[in-house]
């Protein structure tokens, strides 16, 4: 059921259904969640690949990044962005903290959603 959601208004009625039915949900089951959300998200900022672990965090671009995505990219975080490539359709960040968040709110702010309100980005591990 999870696979076919598009929307992330979708998976939030069924997390909250999930909750309804079966209480508070595992650790793993929020990461399920959280692992979908980001894939939205990514969908909706155009990355066509997305790498997250505890190393790393990477993300593809269909598109090169314009000058305000790149600006607006660097000032939403402390964070250090690595672009790679000449054409800056894809960046990483070394041994982020929390990466999921981080994946989350860094294609958020290339989107230039101010729908959702983010929690402050958190720093990537030296």
């Amino acid at each position: 059921r999870m696979a076919a959601i598009t929307a992330l208004e979708e998976l939030d009625e069924l997390r909250a259904e999930f909750r309804d039915r079966f209480g508070p949900l595992p650790a793993e089951a929020g990461h399920l969640f959280e692992l979908k959300r980001l894939r939205l998200i990514g969908r909706d900022a155009g990355a066509t690949r997305l790498r997250v672990g505890h190393d790393r965090l990477e993300v593809d671009l269909a598109e090169s990044l314009k000058r305000e995505q790149i600006l607006r990219l660097v000032a939403s975080t402390t964070v250090r962005i690595e672009f790679l490539g000449g054409g800056t359709g894809a960046f990483r960040v070394k041994a982020p903290e929390e990466p999921i968040l981080l994946a989350t709110n860094l294609l958020r702010a290339l989107e230039g959603s101010d729908s959702v309100p983010s929690p402050p980005l958190p720093a990537a591990r030296s």
